[in-house]
């Protein structure tokens, strides 16, 4: 605390000093520049911190946090089918063209999408996606790869 009331005293040498960057240097060698925050620990994979943060938040709430993001969220995309392949469960496997692959979770609805055909997947509701297909038919789908 000693240290602190000779730092305020204005009989101090280097309060005489005008400019406040020399003033500042001139404190610094007087009292020993203090040490600087050590950085905190991170792993070599580290998400930064904001990332971090936002983890487990709704698209609903991260836009709430920061309206600008809305525009960064991609609402859809378009892309045209390189391949189907039904799986045993009988859910069928979308590649398309962009290298994604989707998989139709809705079975009660026949997918009338040909190898070729131009589709697009749009955000729906509660975080899922749809699948529009060029006759119009919605079916929802889920992103594996």
């Amino acid at each position: 605390m000693a240290i602190r009331a000779l730092a305020s005293d204005d009989t101090h040498p280097c309060a005489a000093v005008a400019e406040p960057d020399e003033r500042l240097a001139c404190y610094d060698a007087a009292y020993s520049r203090p040490a600087a925050a050590p950085a905190p620990e991170q792993a070599d994979d580290a998400v930064p911190a904001i990332a971090n943060n936002e983890f487990g938040l709704s698209e609903a709430e991260l836009r709430e946090r920061d309206p600008e993001r809305a525009r960064a969220v991609l609402q859809s995309i378009e892309a045209r089918v390189v391949a189907q392949r039904r799986r045993a469960d009988g859910a069928i496997e979308i590649t398309l063209d962009n290298g994604q692959t989707w998989l139709q979770l809705e079975r009660t609805r026949s997918l009338r999408v040909r190898d070729g055909d131009r589709v697009t997947i749009r955000r729906a509701a509660l975080g899922s996606f749809l699948l529009v297909t060029p006759a119009r038919a919605l079916i929802r789908v889920r992103r594996i790869t």
